[in-house]
């Protein structure tokens, strides 16, 4: 996982979260090590991020992404399979 790991899953975001216009908070895990299976080339670092927006109701939901860094890119990989544990504040997010 690159040094700059943080900018680079904000980039994706920004990029292509469909609800970054209601966007309340955002965490981020530490990088950790995951199986991604025999198609993916087993084990990947990755990142989980944690989404908190509003709903079209106004409830606050979390939508849980996961990031890995492959082939010199960040890459989402899944949504809302990763429990997302151990999350700090997500800053490069945030000041978007």
């Amino acid at each position: 996982m690159p040094k700059n790991y943080r900018e680079l899953v904000a980039e994706q975001i920004r990029a292509f979260y469909a609800y970054r216009h209601v966007l309340r908070d955002a965490k981020i895990s530490q990088p950790y090590l995951r199986y991604g299976g025999l198609l993916r080339g087993g084990t990947m670092p990755t990142v989980c991020v944690a989404l908190y927006r509003a709903n079209p109701f106004g409830i606050v939901v979390r939508d849980n992404l996961a990031f890995a860094y492959r082939d010199g890119k960040m890459r989402s990989i899944l949504i809302a399979t990763e429990s997302c544990s151990d999350l700090s504040d997500f800053t490069e997010l945030k000041r978007s």
